[in-house]
């Protein structure tokens, strides 16, 4: 029996064939891509340990040989046993769930590399936004010759995006505060040389006012008051006409209201 059943051909590697009677196996064989060979000692145990009948097929371990689906069909006295090994197909599922795995794996990484990177190539004009008012803070601002120069590049001031926008609206706001700087520069630049020129134009009066208090200062008891003028006392004590004319030059109300008065020297 044994030798019939290894005579068979056509068989798929790792089926199984065997025969038996009165619970025994009196006869078995194993295809593979050589030669077919008897079942292994374990498999015949673990064929001779089931209850057979003529159900569905079932998957069943066979020792060494691994899962099987098997059938089996009564001939006569004796019982045939098919069996197909699972084995090939548990590897092919396994090589598809490591091919699958690897795939999702492979996509999720690259999905995360290109969200990165898409995000990074995004934001790299708010980071040049962020660059240009960090240079902005910096730059010292408290002396006259200062301004800002920094400016948004043109390719991140596109109104039609919204960094573009802010880059945009930076770009103005920096123009207001740059023309406000110049414009205080401007002014204090107007003041300094009004006052330069003011302090040249009364060097020479107030040279000739302290030459006349000198003089006066000399005798003051000489020198008569102006006509239909009021003469602060003060103005004829020494040194009080120096005082007095330069407090009369310097004190705008003077003109209109007449309270300039000279400080008494004490």
């Amino acid at each position: 029996m044994s030798q019939a059943l290894l005579e068979f051909t056509g068989q798929t590697p790792g089926n199984l064939i065997a025969v038996l009677r009165d619970g025994v196996v009196i006869g078995s064989a194993v295809f593979s891509e050589d030669e077919p060979q008897p079942a292994p000692a374990d498999v015949i145990r673990a064929i001779e340990a089931q209850s057979w009948d003529d159900g569905p097929a079932r998957v069943e371990t066979l020792g060494s040989l691994g899962s099987y689906q098997v059938a089996s069909r009564a001939a006569g006295s004796d019982r045939l046993i098919v069996g197909v090994s699972l084995n090939l197909a548990e590897q092919i599922i396994s090589r598809k769930n490591i091919t699958t795995t690897v795939l999702v794996a492979t996509a999720l990484v690259i999905t995360a590399v290109l969200t990165a990177w898409v995000v990074g190539y995004a934001l790299r004009p708010l980071r040049r936004l962020a660059a240009t008012a960090a240079e902005v803070a910096a730059l010292p601002l408290a002396g006259d010759d200062h301004r800002i120069g920094v400016r948004v590049r043109p390719e991140d001031t596109d109104p039609d995006n919204e960094v573009g926008i802010v880059g945009h609206t930076l770009n103005r706001l920096l123009d207001n505060v740059d023309s406000a700087l110049q414009h205080r520069v401007e002014s204090d630049l107007r003041m300094r040389q009004f006052i330069t020129d003011a302090s040249h134009e009364l060097r020479t009066p107030l040279a000739a006012i302290q030459g006349y208090a000198e003089l006066t200062r000399q005798d003051s008891s000489a020198l008569p008051p102006p006509p239909n003028t009021r003469w602060p006392a003060s103005s004829r004590k020494p040194g009080g006409w120096h005082h007095w004319l330069t407090n009369c030059c310097c004190c705008p109300g003077w003109v209109k209201a007449k309270t300039c008065r000279p400080k008494s020297s004490t």
